[in-house]
């Protein structure tokens, strides 16, 4: 088993880890500057709202810290490398959305002038 010592950094950022209940699915096949949706955090209850679904979560504190580190591999003489870790982030809570989503329509959906017209059957 491989052990890592850690010397935190004081100045490494704080995050926050996001749990979802299903998959997450989009077009695009990276993430990477996507908007997920809006989110809100009142205290330690939050709303995410993704496309036209609501969904309600909290604030969960973590047992024991996460940290995100970098590896970085300086090479040295006849085929030896030093590998060092760096932290980058530590995380000590998640946003926890494990209920299913509530449908939602935002008003600027309701009121919007651009919507097709409404075509009944008579």
């Amino acid at each position: 088993m491989l052990k890592l010592f850690i010397k935190p950094n004081p100045e490494t950022e704080e995050w926050a880890l996001l749990e979802l209940q299903g998959i997450l699915e989009t077009q695009k096949n990276m993430l990477d500057g996507l908007k997920l949706g809006d989110f809100t955090r009142n205290g330690d209850d939050l709303v995410l709202i993704v496309g036209n679904h609501k969904l309600e979560g909290k604030v969960v504190q973590l047992s024991k810290p996460l940290y995100v580190l970098k590896k970085k591999t300086t090479p040295l003489e006849k085929k030896n490398s030093s590998t060092n870790y760096h932290t980058i982030a530590k995380i000590t809570y998640k946003y926890l959305f494990n209920k299913r989503p509530n449908p939602y329509l935002s008003k600027q959906i309701l009121t919007s002038q651009d919507r097709p017209p409404i075509i009944t059957k008579k």
